[in-house]
């Protein structure tokens, strides 16, 4: 929270030279991947899960044309969305077998986890826990924590929706292989309007399509 809170301040500081930002905030925000790392690797994800989320959503962002401070706070939140499994039981985190519906309810709790934690922050921007909140949440109520609909999800929310599923698809996970990226990105387009925003899912594919040209 003290590291997180640092960084918000320093990127509310517009009258620090510019040099001295650059370095400043690309060691806090090392410092941030490596905590979200950290939580990665508890609930048996590739340990570049909120990396790949993060840079993936910053793309997306730059293909919708924000502002940098815009994509500056998407890269914080996109980097921190999973901060509340910090607060998840690990015998439930990473439980085998299936999961009843009471520890269901406890997995999905580390999105209001992450959100109090993160808005308990100093000068921190709004935007940034909502990501944490809402990035479970779908276009027609049906995600959670609190089945939030189109117009009740925040944009940061949106994109980590479309991200988070995307990265969880197409990456390889100790009890799955990899699914391609053409099947995912067909789900997500199936799924929107919706689910999924879809102006946010075309430019996801754009972004990936880029990527595999690269």
């Amino acid at each position: 929270m003290e590291v997180i809170e640092l960084f918000s301040s320093l990127i509310s500081n517009k009258l620090m030279n510019s040099k001295i930002y650059e370095d400043l905030s690309s060691t806090i925000k090392g410092i941030i991947l490596a905590v979200a790392t950290a939580i990665d690797l508890r609930d048996n994800y590739t340990h570049t899960h909120s990396k790949n989320v993060s840079n993936l959503s910053v793309k997306i962002g730059k293909e919708l044309g924000f502002n940098d401070s815009f994509l500056e706070e998407l890269e914080i939140a996109a980097l921190l969305h999973d901060v509340g499994k910090i607060g998840i039981p690990d015998e439930i985190l990473n439980k085998p077998s299936r999961l009843t519906d009471d520890e269901y309810k406890i997995i999905q709790s580390h999105t209001i986890i992450g959100a109090k934690l993160l808005s308990e922050i100093d000068f921190l921007s709004k935007n940034i826990p909502l990501g944490a909140l809402e990035h479970h949440e779908k276009l027609d109520g049906t995600g959670y924590p609190y089945n939030k609909k189109d117009g009740e999800i925040s944009l940061f929310g949106k994109i980590l929706a479309v991200v988070d599923i995307y990265d969880a698809l197409t990456a390889k996970r100790i009890y799955k292989e990899p699914w391609p990226k053409e099947k995912v990105l067909k789900i997500l387009k199936e799924d929107c309007p919706k689910k999924f925003d879809c102006e946010i899912v075309r430019a996801l594919e754009k972004c990936v399509s880029i990527q595999k040209g690269d």
